[in-house]
């Protein structure tokens, strides 16, 4: 992420010994980052599922948490 507008006003805030001055140069910079989003995902949850036919009451909520073990049986 690069934006020289964010990187002057980090600068000015390490500067600054003006509490309410620092207060509102950083609350600019979080204005700006939640604009702009900086950022990428770099893990998610996901559930891949290999099972056999004996496998039963096996379903995959959207979550992709491990709750669907509550309500997993085996046949005999």
């Amino acid at each position: 992420y690069s934006n020289p507008d964010v990187d002057h006003l980090i600068e000015e805030g390490r500067r600054t010994v003006d509490q309410q001055r620092r207060r509102q140069i950083y609350g600019e910079v979080q204005s700006i980052l939640a604009r702009d989003l900086p950022y990428i995902n770099l893990w998610y949850m996901d559930n891949v599922v290999v099972h056999s036919a004996r496998v039963q009451n096996l379903q995959l909520g959207p979550s992709a948490d491990y709750n669907f073990l509550t309500t997993v049986a085996l046949a005999r």
